[in-house]
């Protein structure tokens, strides 16, 4: 992997104020035979929270074969495949993790490679709070507050809340999970279930993924999805209770909506 420069331009979607960053991805074959392509798939994270870069494709780049399209590398020859990414403002001069999972040619199982350099420029300053960062201290007690961090390296922010729309409220809160395993962790492997009131009513349940099911996550390093699901819009003022099962551990976080 090349590291991260810059984008002069791109045809592709690219959210408002975002920045388009550009990288190079070689494969060589080291091999004394004709050799398929490795089947791959590359995931862009960056920041000490693992957020995800989103992949811009146009028709300029050469980007990665389809699965299916049996790229044939002859001996000591080289494959190149231009990649192109947007990031926020914030995301600028933050680090970045590629990690690139490739199955060869007749395995069953993937390599997982990763990759990690800084993405060119600054962020904006910022007169609001720092984001938490995975070596944010635990918080004690069984009980977490949302946006808190549990011994075990998961943390979930607090609720945004949308308009009210036909009695139900739009909800998204960012989930965060770091592997403190030597070993890349296959995907988030999380369900979370919200409940409303001090009922504990439940109100929804929600299974995310990373960009795909069992995306790996670097070992000592985070990612972060954001979870969307909706909420009576007769909960609004009042407490809220987020347990997530992680693995058959079962950690709860409390916090308000509204």
């Amino acid at each position: 992997m090349a590291p991260f420069k810059e984008a002069s331009s791109s045809s592709g979607e690219v959210p408002a104020g975002w920045s388009v960053l550009r990288t190079t991805a070689t494969f060589t074959n080291t091999s004394d035979r004709i050799t398929l392509l490795p089947d791959t798939a590359l995931t862009v994270r960056y920041g000490s929270l693992g957020r995800q870069a989103v992949p811009v494709t146009d028709q300029t780049l050469s980007g990665l074969p389809a699965h299916d399209a049996g790229t044939k590398v002859a001996p000591g020859a080289t494959f190149t495949a231009e990649i192109r990414v947007a990031v926020p403002p914030q995301g600028l001069g933050q680090r970045v993790t590629v990690t690139a999972e490739a199955t060869q040619e007749g395995m069953a199982e993937a390599d997982d490679l990763f990759f990690e350099g800084t993405l060119p420029g600054s962020a904006p300053s910022s007169g609001g709070s720092p984001e938490p960062t995975g070596t944010t201290p635990a918080s004690p007690g069984p009980l977490l507050s949302l946006g808190a961090w549990s011994p075990a390296g998961l943390r979930i922010s607090p609720i945004t809340l949308g308009p009210d729309t036909g009695g139900r409220r739009t909800a998204t809160a960012d989930l965060t999970v770091t592997n403190g395993d030597p070993r890349p962790r296959p995907g988030l492997g999380i369900t979370l279930r919200v409940m409303t009131g001090a009922g504990l009513t439940d109100a929804a349940s929600v299974t995310p993924s990373l960009d795909y099911p069992d995306a790996p996550i670097a070992p000592s390093r985070s990612a972060t999805v954001t979870v969307r699901f909706t909420l009576p819009a007769s909960a609004v003022p009042g407490p809220v209770t987020v347990e997530a099962l992680d693995r058959g551990d079962r950690i709860t976080f409390s916090g308000t909506l509204g």
